[in-house]
C-alpha cells in the first residue's frame, strides 16, 4: 500500500510542476454578490475558493492564509486558491454552500471555520460539490496544496484521500512530513 502511494504521488509531482510556475493571487474577494444577482452565490473563479466562515481573529486568518500560499516543501509547490471574505458566509455550516454553486466550476470548496482559525495546525473543512454533495475531510493549511493540486488535476478523488487521512480524520501529508 505504501508503495503504491508513493507512486501516486510522484505522478501527480509530475503532473502539477507546470501549474506551479505561475503566481498565486494575493487578493481577497469580498463579496459573493455580482451585479444583478438577486441571490447569493459563488462567484466563478479560476481557482478553487478558501472560504472564511469564522470572523473573530484576524492575524490567526493572515497566519492560515500565509500557510497555504507559502507551504513550506522542497518542490516549492503551492496551493491554487483564491480567498473569499463576505459577511454572509460567517458561522454558516458546509451544506449552505451546495445549493450556492451554479456559476462556481470547481469540484470542491475549503472552508475556514472557528476549528480552522483556534487548532495549532489550522485544519480547514474540505468540501466536495458535485461527486458527493457534502461530503468533507480536514485538510491542514500547510498541506492543503497537496490536495487542492491532486482534486484539481484529478489526480486523485475523494476515496483516494480517505486512505490518506489520519486516524483523526486529518489530512496531514502523504509527500513530505510537515513542521
Amino acid at each position: 500500500m505504501k508503495y503504491s502511494v508513493l507512486i501516486f504521488f510522484a505522478s501527480f509531482l509530475i503532473a502539477c510542476q507546470s501549474r506551479n510556475k505561475e503566481s498565486n493571487k494575493n487578493d481577497v474577494i469580498h463579496s459573493m454578490f455580482k451585479v444583478n444577482d438577486s441571490k447569493l452565490q459563488l462567484p466563478n473563479t479560476k481557482d478553487v475558493l478558501v472560504v472564511r466562515t469564522h470572523y473573530t481573529n484576524d492575524m490567526r486568518w493572515n497566519k492560515v492564509r500565509h500557510l497555504i500560499r507559502f507551504p513550506s516543501n522542497p518542490g516549492g509547490y503551492k496551493a491554487f486558491v483564491e480567498f473569499l471574505e463576505d459577511d454572509h458566509c460567517s458561522e454558516v455550516e458546509a451544506n449552505w454552500f451546495l445549493d450556492k454553486n451554479q456559476k462556481y466550476e470547481h469540484l470542491f470548496i475549503f472552508l475556514v471555520d472557528s476549528l480552522t482559525i483556534y487548532d495549532r495546525e489550522h485544519p480547514l473543512l474540505c468540501v466536495d460539490l458535485y461527486e458527493k454533495p457534502g461530503q468533507s475531510f480536514r485538510v491542514v493549511a500547510s498541506a492543503l496544496w497537496e490536495v487542492e493540486n491532486n482534486l484539481s488535476t484529478a489526480n486523485t478523488d475523494w476515496e483516494e484521500l480517505q486512505f490518506s487521512l489520519d486516524e483523526d480524520g486529518v489530512y496531514r501529508s502523504v509527500v513530505w512530513p510537515l513542521k
